[in-house]
Parts: structure tokens; C-alpha cells; sequence
């Protein structure tokens, strides 16, 4: 303020206005005083939009929008033209509607309207046919355009149909066989032809066949139709169905980890000539879903065992297939028996043990015996077990596992020793006046020696490992001969047998359970013996008749029950005794000096005498014959439990009759009297 007026440049600056978009247009809003013009500042004040340089009254206005370019005061000044492009889709063929144009607008001020030559006022046409189509767009400032396009024909042909699904073959005399031909595109009906002996109509892609009484195989066909036209045809046979169907081939679904409270879906394998599928669950087990079909949902309950069989059987109207069967698992069942070294099981080896696979087992859980060490193969049905050092017996276990549980245990007892030799073979009796005797047992798996041990005063003459030769001399009573197997582990295993100067025991007495008092050719036998001579004794009473020392003694029995006995005597001594106790009968003698015959107390004739009429009861079962006086046979009794051993006779003719039979190892007879009725 160089004069002190108060004022700046008073009378001497000019008015400048900010052009902050530097387009060289100043805002009038905005002023600054300056001897000269200051930058960022101009000279005029023309500008509408200072923070925008493409707007200021030197810009060209651009048609088509709502913005002031040049200042003016108006938008679009000078401006009316209208782009746009149209592009045309063809109809798939001369009779069909399917065409379209696409409009695009490039430029023009929106909104648009169409108005095409058809009428639409949409912007883009669509299922129209065949022709040419022309459009004029007006813009939202009046302005107008134009755009066309023709729709041309792709000369196409109807699709025809693929498919016909439905059942491989019909029973004659049949109704509601459904066939279904998939929907072919463009198709608005369809034709079908059919075979000889079947009915029925439809437009549509399904049809329901009738099948006559005297159907035979026949081509079923279908057309699709459309506005291209009528498809060419496709068909397929429609079998006449005259016998049962084959079984499934199949079933497919999970066969172990099949738990007890779980449902599991199994599908069996398509039969051409089937209808339906009948399935059968396992005991304890229930298709909830799918029966008749080839897939079924099957629930298996908590009872559910080890194991079950789930088959299926195709159907058609002649009848049912055979079964078609899968076996399924629960918990699988013991493993079978355990291969592998039982014995000489020695320190320092590795051994391998297997099992044959369990079916419905996942894995396997073995066991090992203590000082023992699996080294491979737990989980499956082969191991390798390796043998420690302190290793003398133990047991070896496996359990066949599944998700569902795992089963008994199979175990096998392993042993460092060999196998006890089999029973020894020679003479053990009747070894008097002594001399050779070879004895003998089977040669041990795994044994690289025997070890025998002779009784006192004898010696091995020759020895063969498992065989020897033995020195009995003359003097010999009794003693043991041992012999021992040794396998390569050092373990050892021993078989014994006592030796005897005297025979042994006579093995059996074969002869009657029972005799009558007084009993005549009463006759015993035992087996033969070479080198010794039978001692026979019978009961006080009794008196042996013939061939004491020899195997067959005859006697004639006393009055009174007891045993005959019999011994093996040689130069020695004897044996001990062999006996058989013997009851004594109720007997009678016929008349007319008849054989005594035997006739036990179990067997009761009565009433006796009666008038024709009694019943037979014996405590035993039996055969028995009824004959006359002259012997004709009257009746023959089998007396056993089903008639509780009793049975009734009635008709007879006065006089009398014997009844005769065997009941186990005795003879009996009755002697039965009718009198006057």
C-alpha cells in the first residue's frame, strides 16, 4: 500500500482468473489482482468446468451424450446421427420359426426405440422365419437411424431317434410293456410302427405295447417329427419271451465288514430276458428297498451272524431263475489250522507260520509265544516268528479280524523237542526163554538220533536209529525199554514199553450172556496166541466138558449164575485172567422130552391160559413168532419201543402154541394154552 490508501495496486494491477485444468480457460468464480498475471492464472473467465480440460468454449461438442463441451449452454448442439449393426441367425430348416437378428447400437444419444419391419419394438427379434428385417432406432433426442438383416435357412433334416429302452422281450397274453424312445431335439411327435401281435398307439416318445396270444419276435420303430420333416426310423427287436430266464451272473456289493446293524446295497447283473429280480436276504437280515429290482438295499439286524447268503433270481412270466448266491461276512469265522514247525522249534531261527485266509477277514491278529518275536507279517494270514533263546514251548494264536470284531482264537503249542516216537513195535509178552527181538517206532520228523534204554540184562544187538535188535536173555522177568528221539535243538522226547517173560492177557471170551440150570454144550472161545496154551475155569457147579488149553472150552452149566475165565499160560507162568459173568435163566423142558429151551422172565404171556385173546410184553426188544402145535407159523411180532414192547393177539382157535424168539443174545419160548371160550 505504497500510498497509504488502504489499497493495494490500486489504479495500476488487472483482474487474472484461476485455470486450475490448465486448458487455458479461466473460472470466474475464481480472482486474483496483479501487476502481472500470476501463474496458474489467466485472463479470461470463459470457462463452465474448471476441473475438466476437455470442457471450455473452444471444444468440439460430441453428439450422443449429456454433456456441455463448448460452454454453450447446450448439450448436443448440431448433433443427429444414429450407428447400429444387425446380425442375422439362420432357421435350422424351411419349416421351422427359429431364426433371430442380434441389434447392436454403436452410437446415437440413449434411450433407444426400435420399431422393426415386422412390427416388434424389441431390439432384437427371435424365433422368427425366413426374410429380411429392417429396424429404426430414434434416440432420446429425436434423432433416428436405421439397420438391417436377412434370415437365411440352414437346410437341415430332423434328428432321428437313438434309443428305444425298454424290456429285452414280452410274455405273450401281456399288457403294460412300456418302450421310451429318449426326446429327440426339435421333435414335436412321434411314429411308431409295431410288430405283428402287439398293440397300441401314441404321438408321444413313450408307448404302452399289448401282446397277443400268439406274439412272435418282432421289430418295434419310431420316427421323429418336426418342423425339418420326419426323421429316418430306428428300431429295435421285441423278443418273444418262451422260457425262464438264466440266473444273474453276478452280484456285486461288499462281502466282509458286513456289520451286524448296517445296511449295504448289492446289485446283481442284468438278464436280458428278465422282468424283475427276486431277492432273499440272509437270516437275520431284510431288504428295505429295490426288491424286483437289480439293485436292493439290504438291513442287517443286530442278530446277524458270522456270516449269511444273499441271492437273487431273475423272473420273467414263465417262472423264476436259478439262485445266483453271494456269501457275506460279519465277523469271520476260527482260522483253519496254523502250517508250520510244531516241533524242533529251535533258538536262533526264523520260522514262517500261515494260516489258510478266512473269508469276511480284513486282517489277521497273531499271537506269539513268549520268547518268541514276530519279525513280518502281522495283519496278514502269514508270518514270519522269530525263535529266542530262552525258547522251550509255548503257544502260537491267530484271530481273523474285520471291522465288524475278529473270531475265536486257532492256536498251535510249539515245542523244542521232536514229537514223542509212535507207539513202540515188538513183542512186549510172553518173552520166556528170552533170545532176538527187534523193536521198532517211526522215524521222527526233524530227530538226527535215538537214544534207547534197554531193561536190566539185556542188551542192543544191532541198533538202526530207530529200530534195534534186542538180547532177552533166559532169565528175564519184567522192565522197561525206553527210547528217546533228539532233534538238533538238543531236545529230547521219550517212549516207553513194559516187557514181560509171561503172556498177556487173553483179549476177549466170546460166548452166551445167559444159560438155563444145568445147561448142556455150553461153549466159550478167545482168541488164538501163538507159544502159550489157555487155562479155563468155570463156576462151582459147572464142569468143562471139552478143549481146556486150547481156545474153544465147552461146559455144562450148573445151577447157579457166575464167570468163566480164561488165562495165557507158557513155560513161565500166566497170565493174568480174562473174564465173562453169566446170568442164569428161568428155563423150562418142553413136553415130550423137547430140549431145555431158555425162557427169561422178560417175556409174559397173559392172560395164559385165556380164550384166544392176550397180549405179549417183553422188558426187551425182540423178534418173536407165534406158531401152532403142528409148527405153522400164526403170527410174526417185532416187539420194540415204537409199541412200547407190548402186542395183543386175539382170534384163536382152542389148543396150544409156542411162542418163540430171539431177544438180544438169548433164545426164548412160551408155551401158550387156549381153552373153550
Amino acid at each position: 500500500d505504497d500510498d497509504c490508501d488502504g489499497q493495494i495496486n490500486e489504479g495500476v494491477g488487472s483482474t487474472f482468473y484461476a485455470d486450475t485444468d490448465g486448458d487455458g480457460y479461466g473460472n470466474a468464480a475464481s480472482t486474483t489482482v496483479a501487476c502481472t498475471q500470476p501463474s496458474g492464472f489467466v485472463s479470461n473467465s470463459t470457462d463452465c468446468n474448471d476441473g475438466n480440460n476437455a470442457i471450455n468454449p473452444g471444444a468440439s461438442e460430441v453428439c450422443g451424450n449429456t454433456i456441455d463441451e463448448n460452454c454453450s449452454g447446450a448439450t448436443n448442439e448440431g448433433c443427429c446421427s444414429v450407428s447400429a449393426t444387425a446380425v442375422a441367425g439362420n432357421v435350422t430348416c424351411s419349416g421351422a420359426t427359429d431364426g433371430s437378428v442380434n441389434l447392436t447400437v454403436t452410437s446415437g444419444l440413449a434411450p433407444y426405440t426400435f420399431l422393426w419391419s415386422n412390427g416388434l419394438t424389441t431390439e432384437d427379434l427371435s424365433n422368427v422365419a425366413i426374410g429380411s428385417y429392417s429396424v429404426t432406432i430414434t434416440t432420446a433426442n429425436g434423432c433416428q437411424g436405421t439397420a438391417s438383416a436377412t434370415v437365411g435357412n440352414n437346410n437341415q433334416t430332423q434328428a432321428a431317434p437313438t434309443a428305444i429302452n425298454g424290456p429285452y422281450g414280452v410274455c405273450r397274453n401281456s399288457t403294460g410293456n412300456v418302450f421310451t424312445t429318449p426326446a429327440v431335439s426339435g421333435a414335436t411327435s412321434y411314429q411308431w410302427t409295431l410288430p405283428t401281435g402287439a398293440t397300441g398307439s401314441s404321438t408321444t416318445n413313450s408307448i404302452t405295447l399289448n401282446i397277443s396270444s400268439t406274439y412272435a419276435t418282432g421289430n418295434l420303430s419310431v420316427r421323429a417329427v418336426g418342423p425339418c420333416g420326419t426323421s429316418a426310423v430306428f428300431s429295435r427287436s421285441v423278443f418273444a419271451i418262451t422260457t425262464i430266464p438264466t440266473a444273474p451272473s453276478a452280484i456285486s456289493g461288499p462281502t466282509t465288514n458286513v456289520c451286524a446293524g448296517s445296511t449295504q446295497t448289492f446289485t446283481c447283473t442284468a438278464v436280458a430276458a428278465a422282468s424283475g429280480y427276486q431277492w432273499t436276504a440272509p437270516t437275520n437280515a431284510t431288504i428295505v428297498s429295490g426288491q424286483g429290482t437289480q439293485t436292493v438295499s439290504v438291513s442287517f439286524a443286530a442278530n446277524f451272524g458270522a456270516s449269511g447268503a444273499l441271492s437273487v433270481q431273475s423272473q420273467n412270466c414263465f417262472g423264476l431263475s436259478t439262485l445266483r448266491t453271494l456269501m457275506v461276512y460279519n465277523i469271520p469265522g476260527t482260522p483253519g489250522t496254523i502250517s508250520g514247525a510244531v516241533n524242533n522249534v529251535c533258538s536262533g531261527t526264523v520260522l514262517t507260520y500261515t494260516i489258510a485266509a478266512v473269508p469276511g477277514a480284513s486282517s489277521y491278529l497273531w499271537t506269539a509265544p513268549t520268547n518268541t518275536t514276530i519279525a513280518s507279517g502281522q495283519g496278514t494270514n502269514s508270518i514270519s516268528l522269530s525263535i529266542g533263546a530262552a525258547f522251550v514251548s509255548g503257544t502260537l494264536s491267530v484271530r481273523a479280524v474285520s471291522s465288524c470284531g475278529q473270531s475265536a482264537a486257532r492256536t498251535a503249542l510249539l515245542n523244542k523237542n521232536p514229537l514223542s516216537p509212535s507207539a513202540m513195535v515188538g513183542q512186549t509178552t510172553n518173552l520166556c526163554g528170552g533170545g532176538q527181538f527187534t523193536y521198532s517206532v517211526t522215524a521222527v520228523s526233524g530227530a538226527v538220533s535215538y537214544n534207547w534204554t534197554v531193561p536190566t540184562g539185556c542188551t542192543i544187538a544191532t541198533n538202526n536209529g530207530n529200530s534195534i535188535v534186542l538180547n532177552i536173555p533166559s532169565t528175564f522177568t519184567t522192565g522197561t525199554l525206553s527210547v528217546q528221539a533228539v532233534n538238533s535243538c538238543g531236545g529230547t522226547s521219550t517212549r516207553t514199553a513194559s516187557l514181560t517173560r509171561l503172556p498177556s492177557t487173553p483179549a476177549s471170551i466170546t460166548g452166551p450172556a445167559s444159560v438155563c440150570p444145568n445147561q448142556v454144550g455150553v461153549n466159550f472161545t478167545t482168541p488164538a496166541v501163538t507159544g502159550v496154551t489157555q487155562l479155563w475155569a468155570a463156576p462151582t457147579g459147572a464142569t468143562i466138558t471139552a478143549g481146556q488149553s486150547t481156545t474153544s472150552m465147552t461146559c455144562t452149566w450148573g445151577t447157579a449164575a457166575g464167570s468163566v475165565t480164561v488165562r495165557s499160560v507158557n513155560a513161565c507162568g500166566q497170565s493174568a485172567a480174562r473174564s465173562k459173568a453169566l446170568t442164569l435163566l428161568t428155563c423150562m423142558e418142553e413136553e415130550g422130552g423137547a430140549p431145555v429151551e431158555a425162557r427169561t422172565s422178560d417175556l409174559n404171556v397173559y392172560p395164559n391160559p385165556n380164550d384166544g385173546s392176550f397180549t405179549i410184553r417183553s422188558g426187551r426188544s425182540g423178534s418173536y413168532r407165534l406158531l401152532s402145535s403142528t409148527g405153522q407159523l400164526i403170527y410174526e411180532v417185532q416187539l420194540n419201543d415204537s409199541n412200547n414192547f407190548t402186542f395183543e393177539v386175539s382170534g384163536l382157535s382152542t389148543g396150544f402154541y409156542f411162542l418163540q424168539g430171539v431177544s438180544g443174545s438169548d433164545y426164548v419160548q412160551q408155551k401158550v394154552v387156549v381153552t373153550n371160550r
